[in-house]
């Protein structure tokens, strides 16, 4: 897991790689994707969080860093550091009923979906090949489409409702 420093002194960026717990690694340069990012300003912070795309729970801020941290300091960003390490990563893993839900409605929307062919192409691609016979609906289309059958939905609802006085 890598956590990002921005704006630490080198002596709080050593002390730092000295009290990671195992598993953590501490850098001070720009990487391509780092799971956590600490900075010593606020103005870091909220630049740091506009960049990174990373929740704003995962981009801290700690003023101490700018300068070199006492035994007590110490302390609290090896808290810090063993709080981020026990949260992990930051990775998006679908869970398998979310998997199987997905795979449900996709199969759903399938079914009504027409071929997709190519200007030219003598074939179907892509959707067509399944032998589906309606476009999938997007956009504005899919969500008044979505809409609607909310509506029916509710409307069934109320119909099935049975008046208790």
């Amino acid at each position: 897991m890598m956590v990002r420093v921005i704006g630490g002194s080198a002596n709080a960026i050593r002390r730092m790689r000295a009290i990671a717990p195992a598993g953590v690694d501490i850098v001070d340069e720009t990487i391509a994707e780092p799971d956590w990012i600490v900075a010593t300003t606020h103005a870091q912070r909220v630049e740091a969080i506009q960049s990174s795309g990373l929740a704003p729970y995962r981009v801290l801020e700690i003023p101490e860093l700018a300068s070199d941290l006492d035994q007590s300091q110490t302390e609290a960003v090896r808290a810090a550091l063993v709080t981020m390490g026990s949260i992990g990563a930051w990775r998006t893993v679908g869970s398998p009923l979310g998997e199987r839900i997905a795979a449900m409605v996709v199969r759903r929307m399938m079914k009504g979906a027409a071929p997709v062919t190519a200007p030219g192409d003598a074939t179907p691609i892509g959707v067509g090949v399944a032998g589906v016979r309606a476009r999938i609906p997007v956009g504005r289309r899919l969500d008044q489409l979505l809409k609607d059958r909310a509506i029916e939905r509710v409307k069934r609802l109320a119909s099935h409702a049975v008046r208790l006085d």
